[in-house]
């Protein structure tokens, strides 16, 4: 809850700190008038604006956190170079989802019993390399079975387009090959990454395993997220109330 009195970021926070910024830069000898000039046109305002928000969120989160511990924590080196990364994610941000996301992960770190650095950084690292379409795939592999599924179903109308099965065929349209192509190449990334794995059939006795066509290695069954996947969920506060595996 903000403190009585409290001004509220907005936009004189973003004029300070752009001024700021451009004033600090124009101070350095050579390039120093370069550089205010590019901080001035090519950084716009939108990015202070993105980390002012990304701060109310961070804010929000932490509420549940005892004020004292909440300070004492805030100022160790670790926390402060877990801030520095948020900062450079959230500049880049361009949804309000992935706000969301930056400040879910960085919050759980810091309320945690046990502040373990190394662990959040490493989920902040992959929450950096992954889109938003990529985390909506990595999050629809916690259904497993039919009734997940079925008490999943909300989220899955919602992505209902990139969550659908490749369907192209000889007819396909271009644009339907390029769409399909791009969907394969966010699973492969998660897998990449070490945040889902193949499923693979055992042959039956007597038959060989089956081939990929296009990657002429093992056919996989389908992909099953890993501990580390599911790891990143919950520090995204993405696992649902449905999930008990």
């Amino acid at each position: 809850m903000p403190i009585q009195g409290q001004q509220k970021l907005g936009n004189t926070s973003t004029d300070i700190v752009t001024s700021l910024t451009k004033g600090i830069t124009g101070a350095v000898p050579l390039v120093g008038s370069l550089i205010s000039e590019i901080v001035g046109n090519i950084i716009p305002n939108q990015r202070v604006d993105r980390i002012v928000r990304f701060v109310e969120l961070l804010d929000e989160r932490l509420g549940r956190v005892e004020r004292t511990v909440l300070n004492a924590r805030l100022l160790q080196p670790e926390v402060i170079d877990l801030l520095e990364d948020a900062f450079t994610q959230a500049a880049r941000a361009t949804s309000q989802d992935r706000l969301e996301h930056i400040a879910s992960v960085v919050a759980n770190g810091i309320s945690a019993e046990e502040l373990n650095q190394a662990q959040t950084k490493r989920m902040l690292w992959l929450l950096g390399q992954l889109n938003d379409a990529e985390i909506v795939i990595l999050r629809s592999r916690l259904a497993l079975t039919r009734e997940d599924i079925d008490l999943d179903a909300d989220f899955r109308n919602k992505h209902q387009e990139l969550l659908a099965p490749d369907a192209t065929h000889m007819g396909s349209s271009e644009h339907e090959f390029e769409e399909a192509a791009l969907k394969r190449s966010y699973r492969a990334h998660l897998q990449d990454l070490g945040l889902v794995r193949a499923r693979f059939k055992t042959p039956r006795r007597g038959e060989l395993p089956e081939f990929d066509g296009d990657t002429g290695m093992l056919k996989a069954g389908g992909t099953e997220i890993t501990r580390l996947g599911k790891m990143l969920l919950r520090h995204l506060d993405l696992i649902p109330d449905w999930y008990k595996h």
